[in-house]
């Protein structure tokens, strides 16, 4: 049986108190989510009875996609994502078509970013949007249902609240960044979250990204054979861990996420997420993954689910209530342990990535080791500057903090297919002084670089 199938009674787990909103952007987010749910759901206690109903749980789920068939698709049982509670669908003919409507776009200020004069439209929405993957497309669909999206998002954590406004919340976000949807909205979804927070005083919640990076993606067979969408993948990817990298470093570069979504204008100087997860299919050797994509979304689903349930031990006993780790905890060692990492370059290291049972998802270069002992995880603080390679871990949840983006060998490769790549609508902001064409620092430090040369 997989491992998310329902588990026999007397090997499940209760549910901790922590409630959290698991939020699922584009197609592998979706993807991520589907799983999750169908994991969680077969694995909690929920007493004799098992009365297995929404309500039992202290979890909610929203995926906001462009494409509705995997919803659709999804096997119709108790486990799967409910589409008229769960999922939002941003995509739509008039949509599309007003996108290339000059006059309708130069009319509405959210819009004031995009660059509008690129897009036609030949009347046919399905074969139209596969054959684009553009991010500015994705981001346009999120900024027109902004508003409902943003109280979509306040509902859901306004009802995990209900009952206990003093619980522990997370909100956990899972997005691809090689597409046009997850790619596109993420930024802005991190912040609406950001948003709704913030005006429901719980701003001690804990906001997760978990981003799957484009060799995810080009671990799929399909993809692989294709160098178009390899190419373009790329292409996305970094730009979005170009943008992802800017924004996680507001605190350095002193700059802000600034957006006029009409009904509410943000600008917010804090990072997107709290626990920044980069999830790759690449091992330590750069060798991608068998079967890559499915291994990087269970390796999410996984640890995600260690902070849902409580932990048994070899008698099926529950652990007792102080061994029970939060993500609140986790995170306050974690940034102990990144702040005694040596800068070499003044790189960015608010990056952690993980992996499960006896396959870790590894990059390079450990600097040093700080040990967790709950929940048999390992906190590996390092930065990319030494030569040396990581060696595999036998423990169940390995946890690498302190990584830079250069760390990791594939991005060379990414950029110079960015660079190569000059069209349109790469960025989010690409009109005016917020053109991030022209703003925004490579993530791989001059002074490493020009140790590579």
């Amino acid at each position: 049986m997989e491992k998310e199938g329902i588990m026999d009674y007397t090997k499940r787990s209760d549910s901790t108190e922590e409630a959290a909103l698991i939020i699922g952007l584009g197609g592998t987010g979706t993807d991520a989510v589907i799983r999750l749910k169908r994991r969680i759901y077969g694995q909690l206690n929920l007493g004799e009875k098992d009365e297995r109903t929404p309500e039992s749980f202290n979890v909610k789920y929203l995926i906001i996609d462009s494409d509705s068939s995997k919803i659709k698709d999804q096997w119709r049982t108790a486990a799967a994502i409910d589409e008229k509670e769960e999922f939002f669908f941003i995509r739509g003919n008039d949509k599309i078509r007003n996108l290339c409507n000059e006059e309708y776009i130069k009319s509405r200020q959210e819009f004031y970013w995009l660059n509008y004069g690129y897009f036609s439209y030949d009347g046919n929405d399905r074969r139209w949007w596969s054959n684009n993957g553009i991010r500015q497309l994705g981001r346009y669909l999120l900024v027109s249902s902004a508003e409902r999206i943003y109280e979509k998002i306040k509902a859901d954590i306004q009802s995990l609240l209900k009952e206990n406004r003093n619980r522990d919340l997370t909100v956990h976000i899972c997005t691809g960044l090689s597409g046009a949807t997850g790619s596109g909205i993420f930024l802005d979804v991190c912040y609406l979250v950001r948003l709704a927070l913030q005006e429901m005083k719980k701003e001690d919640a804990v906001v997760c990204g978990y981003f799957f990076m484009p060799d995810v993606n080009i671990s799929m067979p399909e993809i692989k054979m294709s160098s178009l969408l390899t190419e373009y993948i790329k292409v996305n990817g970094y730009t979005a861990l170009q943008e992802l990298d800017y924004c996680m470093n507001f605190s350095n570069n002193m700059d802000s996420f600034r957006m006029d979504y009409g009904f509410k204008k943000i600008d917010f100087g804090m990072k997107p997420v709290d626990l920044c997860w980069l999830v790759s299919a690449t091992d330590a050797s750069g060798k991608l993954l068998k079967d890559g994509y499915m291994h990087a979304i269970s390796s999410v689903c996984s640890f995600i689910d260690r902070f849902l349930m409580k932990t048994r031990n070899t008698d099926r006993e529950c652990v007792k209530e102080d061994e029970i780790w939060s993500l609140q905890k986790l995170m306050t060692v974690l940034n102990a342990a990144d702040a005694e990492v040596e800068l070499r370059h003044g790189a960015n290291i608010n990056y952690r990535i993980f992996g499960i049972d006896e396959e870790p998802l590894l990059w390079k270069n450990p600097l040093y080791t700080q040990t967790i002992t709950k929940y048999n995880m390992k906190a590996i603080a390092r930065e990319a500057a030494d030569g040396c390679e990581m060696m595999g871990c036998s423990s169940i949840v390995h946890i690498y903090s302190g990584v830079s983006l250069h760390a990791y060998q594939e991005l060379w490769d990414w950029e110079r297919a960015y660079e190569s790549d000059r069209k349109p609508c790469r960025h989010l902001y690409e009109r005016g002084s917020e053109n991030w064409n022209l703003k925004l620092p490579s993530p791989i430090p001059a002074s490493f670089r020009g140790d590579k040369t």
